[in-house]
């Protein structure tokens, strides 16, 4: 027998090494071509993405099997967005080269994001979360009314961010002093 029937052998009984687009996309669990093709590989736990090693490095597993099949050679810049909404896929009719801003833009119309990315707040606004702050609302609370992040909510009230905005002192009356209501006895004439 020669080495030719020999590799072929190999070659049926998943003996001899693939190559390495193969090897990538034996990870990929593919029922038919509408649906989403599954990534079985590393999952990245925080985004859900695929992750893969190829040629010494790690690579999302979309934006390579999206290059495997374009035939492009993508660019660090370059973004393939999931028009199916699926981080797993990867799907070459499911994926889309687009931009930073495209793929944000689409994120936000199919409600996987909020759209606060980078939205600078108002002085009113600024005005209102120290206001609520005072008052004793939570940050989530806060956060999630106002559609901002916790973490900025945060910094305001720590003052690392927005110091320059002040909630205005105001001199207290006398009569406008809060009761402690574990000090009050009603029955106290």
């Amino acid at each position: 027998m020669g080495g030719r029937h020999l590799k072929i052998i190999l070659r049926l009984n998943n003996l001899v090494p693939k190559n390495p687009e193969e090897k990538i996309l034996s990870q990929v669990k593919s029922e038919n071509l509408f649906d989403c093709w599954e990534w079985q590989g590393h999952i990245v736990r925080a985004s859900g993405y695929g992750r893969v090693w190829y040629k010494r490095s790690r690579h999302y597993a979309h934006r390579l099997v999206y290059s495997i099949y374009s035939g492009l050679t993508l660019r660090p810049t370059d973004v393939v967005m999931h028009l199916c909404n699926n981080p797993r896929c990867c799907n070459p009719s499911h994926l889309k080269l687009g931009s930073i801003s495209e793929n944000n833009q689409y994120t936000v119309e199919c409600g996987r994001r909020r759209n606060n990315f980078r939205k600078r707040l108002t002085t009113d606004e600024i005005l209102e979360i120290r206001l609520r702050l005072k008052f004793g609302h939570g940050i989530s609370r806060i956060a999630n009314s106002m559609n901002r992040s916790e973490s900025t909510i945060r910094g305001i009230r720590d003052n690392k961010i927005w110091k320059d905005v002040q909630l205005p002192e105001i001199e207290k009356e006398p009569f406008c002093e809060k009761i402690d209501p574990f000090d009050y006895d009603p029955f106290e004439y």
